[in-house]
């Protein structure tokens, strides 16, 4: 079933990615300034990786909790998708963009690609479940710890009893 809504949230923020672009041109004002790009500088577009995103986000938690189903990692998926996003665009496109200037198509298919590969490390993550292991300590590095940090209270934060409380 994760496997099922990530495929629906990628499609929603590919579809919502084009009609995004052009919104602030529709229907000018400070709300769609914040969320839509206004002009087109490749900072200004960035903004299209992040709004649809979130409204995907959005549809994903309303699918889950229709359905009663249990996904962990939800919130660092989605941060993880949207900076991995921005990232990938950015890493593949500004080379090519200072080197041969602007193509649409060249574009088009990196945000593509961008958005597919970062939703499908958004599914590796909500696949997982417990990300804390990842963050764990050894017990050497427990040792070396100074006593005002207390290394219990990040276990717990990143383990699903401190930040995200499912029984899964």
């Amino acid at each position: 079933m994760y496997k099922k809504i990530k495929i629906i949230s990628t499609i929603i923020v590919i579809l919502l990615t084009f009609p995004f672009h052009f919104m602030y041109q529709i229907k000018p004002n400070f709300l769609t300034a914040i969320f839509f790009p206004i002009n087109e500088s490749i900072w200004e577009h960035l903004k299209l990786f992040i709004t649809p995103a979130l409204i995907a986000f959005i549809v994903e938690m309303l699918i889950i909790k229709k359905e009663r189903i249990c996904m962990q990692n939800n919130y660092l998926a989605l941060l993880t998708e949207i900076a991995i996003s921005i990232g990938a665009f950015l890493t593949i496109f500004l080379p090519f963009y200072f080197k041969m200037g602007e193509n649409i198509f060249f574009t088009i298919i990196v945000m593509i690609t961008a958005i597919i590969f970062s939703k499908y490390i958004g599914y590796l993550l909500v696949k997982e479940k417990n990300v804390a292991d990842y963050f764990e300590f050894s017990p050497i590095e427990r040792n070396r710890q100074s006593p005002s940090h207390n290394v219990d209270d990040f276990d717990t934060f990143f383990s699903g009893e401190g930040f995200q409380k499912l029984n899964c």
